[in-house]
C-alpha cells in the first residue's frame, strides 16, 4: 500500500509538473504573440505617419515651391536690368534645387520604395537625369534584383553615397562614360560605380571628395565601402548586407 501511495503521489507530481510546464509555455507563446502584434501595429503607425508627412509635403511645400518659381519667372520676364535678371536666375536655380531635395525626401518617406528593385529604379532615373546635361554617357547593368526589403534609412544613406560618387564624376573626372552595376546575391546588394576619366591619386582621393562621408554612412549601415584599383578613372564599390 505504501508503494502504491508513493506511486500515486509521484504520478500526481509529474502530472502537475507537466501541466505547469504546458501552462507556462502557453503563456510564453501568448506573450510573444502580444509583443509581435504590438510591434506590427507600431510599424503600421510609423508607416501611416510617413505617408501623412509625404502627402503634406507634396501638397503644401511642393505647391509653394512651384508658385515661387512661377512668380520669379514672371518678374524676370518683366525686368530689363541684366544684373537683376542674373539674380533672378540664381533664385530659379535655388528653387529647382529645393524641388529636387523635396522629391528625394518624398522618395525616402514612401514605404512603397522599401525594396531593392524600387531603390535601383530610382537611382537609375536619378543618374540619367543627373548626367543628362553633361558630356558623360551613363550605362547600367543589373542582375538578380529582387523585392528584398530595405529600410528608408538604409535607402537614404546608400543613395547619398551614390550621389556623392556621381558628384565626383561630374566635377573631377572629365569622364566620357560612367558605369553602374547592381548585383544582388543571397545576402548582399553590391553596387559599383566606375568612370573612364582622368582618375585621381589615392592620397588625394582619401583626403577629400566625400570619401569619409561614404565610409561613415556605409559603416552606419553595417556595410562596406572600398575603392577598387583601376588603370583608368575611379572605381567605387558599395556592399550592403540584406
Amino acid at each position: 500500500m505504501l508503494q502504491f501511495a508513493i506511486l500515486v503521489n509521484l504520478m500526481a507530481f509529474i502530472t502537475t509538473m507537466i501541466y505547469n510546464y504546458t501552462k507556462s509555455e502557453k503563456e510564453k507563446s501568448e506573450i510573444k504573440l502580444q509583443l509581435l502584434t504590438h510591434e506590427l501595429e507600431r510599424e503600421r503607425d510609423i508607416q501611416r505617419e510617413r505617408e501623412r508627412i509625404s502627402d503634406d509635403m507634396h501638397d503644401d511645400l511642393g505647391a509653394g515651391i512651384s508658385a515661387m518659381k512661377l512668380q520669379i519667372e514672371y518678374i524676370r520676364n518683366k525686368v530689363r536690368d541684366e544684373n537683376v535678371r542674373e539674380d533672378l536666375d540664381d533664385l530659379l536655380n535655388t528653387s529647382a534645387d529645393m524641388h529636387l531635395s523635396m522629391r528625394e525626401m518624398l522618395w525616402s518617406l514612401n514605404s512603397k520604395n522599401d525594396n531593392v528593385q524600387n531603390f535601383v529604379f530610382y537611382v537609375t532615373n536619378y543618374a540619367q537625369n543627373f548626367f543628362n546635361k553633361a558630356i558623360t554617357d551613363v550605362h547600367f547593368h543589373s542582375s538578380n534584383l529582387s523585392n528584398a526589403m530595405i529600410s528608408a534609412e538604409t535607402r537614404r544613406n546608400l543613395f547619398l553615397c551614390l550621389k556623392e560618387g556621381m558628384n565626383n564624376v561630374y566635377k573631377h573626372s572629365s569622364a566620357k562614360n560612367v558605369n553602374f552595376n547592381f548585383e544582388q546575391t543571397d545576402c548582399q546588394l553590391i553596387i559599383t560605380l566606375k568612370d573612364d576619366g582622368v582618375g585621381i591619386s589615392p592620397q588625394k582621393f582619401m583626403k577629400g571628395n566625400g570619401i569619409s562621408s561614404m565610409k561613415r554612412r556605409m559603416a552606419l549601415l553595417a556595410g562596406d565601402f572600398h575603392i577598387i584599383e583601376s588603370e583608368k578613372g575611379v572605381h567605387l564599390c558599395f556592399i550592403l548586407n540584406l
